[in-house]
């Protein structure tokens, strides 16, 4: 194997489609004309670890020892860069034992760095579940790098919450759509010049059709950041 690059684990399940959403965005972004320029990469899909917003908000099931399953049994896998395509489990992040030798990429940082490349001076419009509204954990790194955001009204927040469980559900594409733009329309009448697709499931809403906004996706960028962390060359 060259040692120049480093193997990727991914802690997966939260939830499969934002894994398998993830892994495609790896793919589409890495410079390889073969099989071979490919990263390897070790995936733990593990659609059993508690729900994070049910955790923060109402006192669910605490998730970390199944997060630290995940991180141990990827540790086993000779991993040397490890990341989480969910925002929300973000908010357990600081009690987790990332092995040391481990590269862990935060999500919301790196996705906080491109907006403040992308749209300085702009205001962002935060998309997330209730559990990441409620925790801060996005407003919380937005406000230490000094970028402007609004958030949904309390309302549609919960609504959005709803929409984030209905992909999980795989519900109708097209209601999930007609809600989703409600909401953001809303948001943008107040002052959000883009949108931070804050919860890897909103993702999929946006590529489902022709959404109207400029947005950041984090899951991109997290995707990026772990091609090139891994020593890869990145489209």
């Amino acid at each position: 194997m060259n040692n120049t690059k480093k193997v990727l684990g991914i802690i997966g399940g939260m939830g499969p489609q934002a894994t398998v959403d993830l892994l495609q965005k790896i793919l589409n972004y890495t410079d390889a004309k073969s099989d071979q320029e490919n990263m390897r990469i070790f995936v733990d899909n593990h659609p059993q670890i508690p729900d994070r917003t049910s955790a923060i908000l109402s006192g669910g099931e605490c998730p970390i020892e199944a997060l630290m399953e995940s991180v141990r049994k990827l540790d086993g896998c000779g991993v040397e860069c490890m990341i989480m395509p969910c925002n929300t489990a973000h908010y357990f992040l600081p009690k987790l034992d990332i092995p040391p030798h481990i590269v862990f990429l935060n999500m919301i940082e790196i996705a906080a760095k491109v907006c403040l490349d992308r749209h300085l001076g702009k205001t962002a419009g935060i998309l997330s579940t209730v559990g990441t509204a409620k925790s801060g954990i996005i407003s919380g790194v937005f406000e230490k790098m000094g970028i402007n955001y609004i958030k949904p009204l309390d309302e549609d927040q919960q609504i959005l919450g709803q929409l984030i469980l209905d992909v999980k559900a795989k519900a109708d594409m097209k209601e999930i759509i007609r809600k989703f733009n409600i909401i953001t329309d809303e948001m943008s009448a107040r002052g959000a010049d883009y949108f931070v697709l804050g919860c890897t499931e909103i993702p999929i809403i946006v590529q489902s059709y022709s959404f109207p906004h400029d947005y950041v996706d984090p899951t991109v960028e997290l995707a990026k950041a772990a091609i090139r962390t891994c020593g890869y060359s990145c489209l």
